[in-house]
């Protein structure tokens, strides 16, 4: 089997990408991002799929459309729905990747199934 290349998908909620240095802003406020920007893969034009988080995270999670009525005081809606969709971390693992999720954000956790998929959590 050939080597694999490793992954790391960074997702930053409210963060401006004209104040990223790798992206061209003139203070170096992303150091660390920088230097994985030189030496991997960068999208400089990614549109999120809603404004809220839990919603954009379901699409990239999924590779599928938000659901259009979502309440976020309702956790268990995504925990069903996750149910029913193959998530990018558990095709990764089908295929010997070991996955990591690290994560400060209680809308994004294992309470509402954002976990499936993940070796680690």
């Amino acid at each position: 089997m050939s080597e694999k290349r490793n992954i790391v998908l960074i997702t930053l909620d409210s963060v401006r990408a004209d104040h990223c240095s790798f992206m061209g802003y003139h203070r170096k406020t992303t150091p660390t991002i920088d230097k994985m920007a030189r030496e991997g893969l960068y999208f400089e034009n990614a549109i999120a799929a809603s404004v809220d988080t839990p919603q954009s995270m379901f699409s990239i999670f999924t590779g599928e459309y938000p659901l259009i009525e979502y309440d976020n005081r309702v956790p268990k809606v995504w925990e069903r729905e996750f149910r029913y969709r193959k998530t990018l971390a558990e095709t990764l693992l089908d295929i010997g990747y070991t996955t990591y999720g690290i994560h400060a954000n209680p809308s994004l956790s294992r309470y509402a199934g954002y976990n499936k998929g993940f070796k680690y959590c």
